[in-house]
């Protein structure tokens, strides 16, 4: 249920594509630097869309530079890091660590438990800094997993479990934009709950996992059922981004909500009419 918030490079500007990278490895620094190597390879493009939101929506003093890493030695990259930075690797960190120990639950894989473990320290010290917004967060997610271990039509409980996720996670403070923040939120991981489902049903049923559409594996016109129900959820997340007062960077984040998301769905189910 991760992976799908990224951009569509080729239809961003030189100078959105410049922002969006440089956020991205800003990102990645600051994984490393809070919470050691290993976390850094659960580095998400999702979070980075979240670092962009708040800080169109925050007002944050940003640092800055160009530097080689350990991942680029021999190249400078450009990277942007501000204390949504700091806070979008910490809730990376927690939902990298959930997706582990799901892994682990759905297929035994011994890698997946073995890295959970590598994270564990830093799921730590993030308990200790958001300690209620982690025990909810995984409330939510040993809900989800037991909708989904009791089988039947739990579509949409599943959803909105996921939704209230993505509620928790971008709720970075309390204040007069946390309504239409979390609004956002909902509609989206509702959106990244359906999306990854079609995305993998056939996976899905191969291998014997749960997922909500499996009735609809031999349907023939599962592109156009399975689009109409992502683009109503990701009309909610337009209408309550368009309530938030965003001026830097919108055009990075809709090109991600109009185009980006929409990749691996494009790609699963190829239109037969050139759209």
């Amino acid at each position: 249920m991760f992976g799908f918030l990224s951009a569509n490079e080729q239809l961003l500007s030189e100078e959105e594509l410049s922002r969006y990278k440089a956020c991205y490895c800003g990102l990645c620094r600051t994984m490393q630097e809070r919470h050691g190597l290993a976390a850094r390879t659960a580095l998400s493009f999702d979070m980075t869309f979240l670092i962009l939101l708040l800080s169109s929506l925050y007002d944050s003093e940003t640092e800055q530079g160009k530097n080689g890493c350990i991942l680029h030695p021999f190249s400078e990259r450009e990277w942007r890091k501000n204390r949504f930075t700091e806070y979008a690797a910490d809730m990376n960190l927690v939902l990298a660590w959930y997706k582990s120990m799901d892994d682990w639950d759905d297929d035994r894989n011994l890698a997946a438990k073995t890295y959970a473990g590598l994270l564990k320290r830093g799921m730590e010290k993030v308990s200790a800094s958001y300690g209620d917004k982690v025990a909810r967060i995984g409330e939510k997610m040993s809900e989800l997993r037991s909708l989904e271990v009791s089988g039947g039509d739990v579509r949409d409980p599943a959803s909105a479990c996921f939704g209230a996720v993505l509620e928790e996670v971008f709720a970075f403070r309390e204040d007069r934009w946390t309504t239409d923040l979390r609004s956002l939120a909902f509609s989206l991981g509702r959106f990244i709950y359906v999306m990854d489902a079609c995305v993998d049903l056939d996976a899905d049923i191969s291998r014997g996992r749960f997922n909500p559409f499996r009735y609809r594996a031999e349907c023939a016109d599962n592109r156009a059922y399975f689009e109409s129900i992502c683009k109503l959820f990701m009309g909610e997340v337009l209408l309550a981004m368009d309530r938030l007062p965003l001026i830097d960077d919108l055009g990075i984040l809709k090109n991600i909500l109009c185009h980006g998301v929409w990749a691996q769905f494009s790609q699963k189910y190829p239109s037969t009419d050139g759209e």
